[in-house]
């Protein structure tokens, strides 16, 4: 099934935090708002000279998610790892040149490119400004509930702060680790976003669970660069989740950042279970994801529909250079209608095989 459709480029142009407002080289991001009279306020405010340690030591026993242990390993394997992508140009990948691959590693965005971190810290109790000890497994912190917490300590937040949030379940390492995996609490998209406005060093993205009977909405996973798409296995027993990090600005690729599925098993209806590594989609980055009836998975990239067995296994491409989203449609789901920039397409399955047997055919100009 192969098309000379061509992908339409997107239009030139930046969002609003690239290229970096700290300077085409910057490398640090908003750790650069930590200035010297920002450290020398910081140091002001130290009474005892007492220091925390907000780390946790890790081992074989910590808690881990169902299916996953932690152990440490040392090895060196430096055959066809850290190559650069073959089809880079001179001026590298993407709109923001990404040639930073060498034998030894990335020349850019190592940790020794940043500064040393000294600055205004802020904890916020939102477990106590809601009334408890501890928040749920999912729940969602809010952008009224760090303002409560900030009116309540009398604080307020200024750039180049750290903000932290007391949850209470920090609590349950060593002491509940079953219970510690379960779940847990987190800022939702709109405090990351408000935290970012003013100028502080945190922010985080999330997959939202809905509940329209209680009107409640939970977060069920984070780890995620920039989730995408969703979409369940047949059985309904298995999340399926895009993460399209490598794509962070129009026309940008950056190697180094996610382009891959990840799976999570479905636990008691509404919560996720512990995240695996699924399929790393190339060239491009996912962006939508549908199954079929057989559980196969399907994920739109830069050279097409890319199809994956139940297992991860790579089965087959439907080249549509430029696809952004499908969907199945016709009168017994044997058609996947799927979009470019530019225009819409139809590939044809054979109905009798079920979705994902493709004719040798075309797709053809919907």
């Amino acid at each position: 099934m192969v098309t000379n459709a061509q992908a339409a480029h997107p239009e030139n142009g930046t969002s609003t935090w690239w290229p970096s407002k700290y300077g085409p080289d910057d490398q640090a991001g908003a750790l650069n708002e930590i200035t010297p009279g920002k450290v020398l306020e910081a140091i002001r405010l130290v009474r005892q000279g007492r220091v925390y340690d907000l780390a946790h030591v890790l081992d074989q026993d910590i808690p881990a998610f169902p299916g996953r242990t932690f152990r440490q390993y040392l090895t060196t394997n430096y055959h066809q790892i850290n190559r650069r992508q073959p089809d880079a140009g001179p001026a590298g990948l993407g709109t923001n040149s990404v040639n930073w691959i060498e034998d030894h590693g990335t020349n850019r965005l190592g940790i020794d490119t940043l500064p040393q971190v000294v600055t205004r810290g802020l904890l916020l109790d939102v477990a106590a400004s809601r009334g408890g000890e501890r928040l749920k497994p999912g729940d969602v912190i809010t952008v009224a509930d760090a303002e409560a917490a900030l009116a309540a300590a009398g604080l307020d937040v200024r750039p180049g702060d750290a903000v932290f949030f007391h949850t209470g379940w920090g609590e349950l390492w060593g002491n509940d680790n079953e219970r510690y995996a379960s779940g847990e609490p987190g800022p939702g998209t709109a405090l990351g976003e408000w935290l970012a406005e003013r100028r502080v060093a945190l922010t985080g993205d999330y997959v939202y669970r809905y509940d329209p009977a209680a009107g409640r909405l939970s977060v069920v996973a984070d780890g995620f660069d920039k989730p995408n798409g969703l979409a369940f296995s047949p059985d309904e027993r298995t999340l399926y989740i895009t993460d399209s990090g490598a794509n962070q600005e129009p026309g940008s690729y950056h190697v180094q950042r996610p382009h891959h599925i990840v799976a999570s098993d479905v636990r008691d209806g509404s919560h996720l279970g512990a995240g695996r590594l699924f399929a790393v989609t190339t060239p491009g980055f996912p962006d939508g994801i549908k199954v079929d009836r057989a559980g196969r998975v399907y994920a739109s990239s830069l050279s097409g529909v890319q199809v994956f067995s139940p297992a991860g296994d790579p089965v087959g491409l439907i080249r549509v250079p430029g696809a952004v989203n499908f969907t199945f449609g016709g009168p017994a789901g044997e058609v996947l209608f799927i979009t470019t920039d530019t225009a819409i397409w139809a590939a044809v399955f054979n109905p009798a095989a079920g979705a994902g047997q493709r004719h040798d055919q075309e797709p053809g100009r919907w």
